[in-house]
């Protein structure tokens, strides 16, 4: 189990992959309020307590105490501490690890598919009381459920920058049907009637009912979902640092919340005796009372509308839990991929679907089979009965877990060297309204399983059919969660494959680019070597070469003789006047290749310097030097050189004089022999040209 401390920064979790665009953060504080209110303050919910009397007041401010205010200062508390910017999965997943993580989300996404179902069936209850003659089959009554939804999908899939104002006029309207309601019923006070039950007598505000449990249950219920609006944590504007400002939304949503729902259960004791019936009929009854049949009839649709803007926010929340892990990828990528409007629309339609099926389940396919052997219209109101409670069991288990949590959050002050003792008196208050809201709802969890909430079921059997309800629907919805979640795994798994086969070819490709690299590095170092020791214009090894040549052959004629020739071209300096330096650089060129055609491979030529050329000769002695000079010298005396100019063809005769230095006979170092066989080669000058010399002793 991990702790972590009070001043962590907002890092992604472990293990994260590339990131997922972002949705566009364009709440604020006021639209987290407004998403607690209408989430949260259900009507129904009124209906159902105000049998109770004046003790219905007392519940709701136990409530209060015991459960929503530890509720708002644990959710603030926590938002002030981890990372996520509220995310439930990443709340959980940051002390406990990213599996139990992944169970809270999603048997919270579990619970909101049955709370979506349930309140479906709750809008065509109302519209069946108002319009019963054309709701008066099964089949008229699962189509107006279906129309109702597709209505609160197409609302939700609106861009969450109009949704909100659509939201926030919708939830002025539903509170205002609260004010009306408290003002009809003081009115109706004031007009004389008497109250349909007694707020003087003490023993009305503490009374026992047999069904005290549900009541409580109820309250808890009704209370929960403080945490919800951060669900959209993610699209707050100025991100984490917003939220800081954002979370105080939960203490004006908190006292809104429970100021209403005194107000409405008042009207509703003051108005109607404690008669027991569905909770759609006791609305439509007080309004009735109270402003008239058709007045009655416009309050009851008013409440219908706002059960239909309560599914939109159910899905707009509930999807969010699902792009939740689609982020943190325990999803597929697509369900938190916004479309060009900035809306999840998979997570989306994915969440409705399984509402869908969840209320098609529940609603039509079980009443069409007469499960429990009764008609379809209790069988519906039986399983709706049965969804609360499990939905009631499972958003207590994950609000039980969000209050342990301040138990394994270092503090500031056990960071900074303080003593535990030190750390759990600076933080008791914290510690103590934790443990009340953990004791508030585990007693709500026991009362919600040993009361039954169905009057023709015993508690024993309602025990073991919710406790095998709750066991059936993470089961089933485990299921149906594997499988996106072992595709995100799957697809993840394919990603990281994909990534390293990528790699691999990248590696590949820039082992075979640093081949040919090499290749050309080495190409060019060649010829930049060759260009070193090579004569562009004669293609033979220059100067610096040649005397390189020189030196490497005395190493190795120590013990055996060898010649230097030195050539010149005759006359030369009269071909570059006459024919200009380009033809000259053509004569020589074509000289070289004559001087190297008619050596030995083994044997060197190269270009000395201007139109002086030195011929290298190993193992040789002096007959066969001046056999070779004699052959260099007919191969330039007999046969003109060639070229053309502007498509004339040319040609002159050239010559060569040649000198002879003979090691070690003339010499005992590559220059004296160098300076020898250049001194002969001049003597070659003076005797006439086009003839050979040898070096003097």
């Amino acid at each position: 189990m991990k702790t972590l401390s009070a001043s962590q920064p907002n890092k992604p979790l472990p293990g994260s992959r590339p990131e997922i665009p972002l949705l566009p953060a364009v709440l604020s504080r006021r639209d987290l309020v407004v998403l607690l209110l209408l989430a949260v303050m259900v009507f129904s919910n009124i209906a159902y307590i105000h049998p109770a009397g004046p003790s219905a007041i007392s519940y709701w401010l136990l409530g209060g105490a015991s459960f929503l205010l530890p509720c708002t200062i644990i959710t603030r508390w926590l938002a002030l501490r981890l990372p996520g910017q509220g995310s439930l999965y990443a709340w959980v997943s940051s002390v406990f690890g990213s599996t139990p993580g992944f169970i809270v989300t999603f048997g919270t996404w579990v619970a909101g598919l049955l709370l979506t179902a349930t309140y479906i069936e709750e809008v065509a209850d109302y519209l069946h009381l108002l319009y019963p003659a054309y709701l008066s089959t099964s089949t008229q009554y699962a189509f107006a459920m279906f129309l109702l939804f597709c209505l609160a999908v197409g609302i939700s899939c609106l861009p969450l920058a109009r949704l909100k104002y659509v939201l926030f006029v919708s939830c002025l309207l539903y509170c205002l049907l609260y004010l009306l309601l408290g003002a009809g019923a003081l009115e109706w006070l004031l007009q004389g009637h008497q109250s349909a039950a007694s707020f003087i007598r003490p023993v009305n505000w503490y009374a026992i009912f047999p069904n005290n449990a549900s009541y409580f249950s109820t309250i808890i219920f009704a209370l929960l979902g403080v945490n919800y609006p951060l669900f959209l944590g993610r699209e707050l504007r100025e991100g984490q640092a917003g939220l800081r400002h954002a979370s105080t939304y939960v203490w004006w949503g908190a006292g809104l919340i429970l100021l209403f729902y005194l107000l409405g259960t008042w009207s509703l004791v003051v108005v109607l005796p404690a008669t027991p019936e569905t909770e759609t009929l006791t609305a439509f009854r007080a309004s009735t009372m109270l402003f008239g049949s058709f007045g009655g009839s416009l309050f009851a649709l008013a409440l219908a509308c706002s059960d239909v803007i309560l599914l939109v926010v159910y899905l707009l929340l509930f999807s969010r839990l699902l792009v939740t892990l689609a982020q943190h990828h325990r999803l597929p990528a697509s369900f938190a991929r916004p479309n060009r409007w900035g809306v999840p629309l998979v997570s989306l339609l994915i969440d409705a679907l399984a509402v869908a099926v969840t209320s098609a389940v529940l609603f039509v396919l079980f009443p069409l089979l007469h499960v429990y052997e009764l008609n379809s219209a209790v069988t519906r109101y039986n399983n709706y009965e049965l969804s609360l409670a499990v939905a009631i069991i499972l958003l207590l288990t994950s609000t039980i877990i969000l209050f342990v949590l301040p138990f394994f959050i270092r503090s500031y002050g056990s960071q900074q060297g303080a003593s535990p003792g030190l750390r759990w008196r600076k933080h008791f208050p914290f510690f103590f309204i934790a443990l009340t809201g953990i004791s508030t709802s585990v007693i709500a969890i026991w009362a919600t399983l040993s009361t039954s909430w169905v009057a023709s079921m015993p508690n024993r059997s309602w025990e073991n059919t919710l406790l095998m309800s709750v066991a059936v629907t993470l089961v089933v919805g485990w299921l149906g969660g594997e499988y996106p979640r072992l595709w995100a795994l799957l697809s993840d798994q394919q990603f990281e494959t994909e990534k390293e086969r990528m790699l691999r070819e990248q590696l590949q490709e820039a082992y075979q680019q640093q081949e040919v690299l090499l290749m050309e590095v080495d190409r060019l170092y060649r010829e930049q070597a060759r260009a070193a020791t090579t004569d562009p214009v004669t293609e033979l090894p220059n100067h610096r070469a040649i005397m390189s040549t020189l030196n490497v052959v005395f190493t190795e004629c120590r013990q055996r003789t060898c010649a230097i020739l030195f050539v010149d071209v005759d006359r030369f300096k009269r071909i570059n006047d006459r024919w200009g330096h380009q033809v000259g650089d053509c004569i020589l060129h074509e000289v070289g290749q004559r001087l190297r055609a008619s050596l030995r491979a083994d044997d060197t030529v190269g270009r000395y310097g201007g139109e002086e050329f030195a011929v290298i000769l190993r193992d040789t002695n002096l007959d066969l030097a001046m056999s070779v000079a004699e052959r260099l010298r007919r191969a330039l005396e007999e046969r003109p050189c060639c070229w053309q100019t502007e498509g004339e063809r040319h040609e002159t005769h050239v010559t060569i004089s040649v000198g002879i230095a003979l090691y070690p006979d003339h010499a005992s170092t590559p220059d004296q022999l160098m300076k020898r066989a250049d001194l002969a080669m001049y003597r070659a000058k003076q005797a006439g040209r086009n003839c050979v010399c040898i070096a003097t002793a």
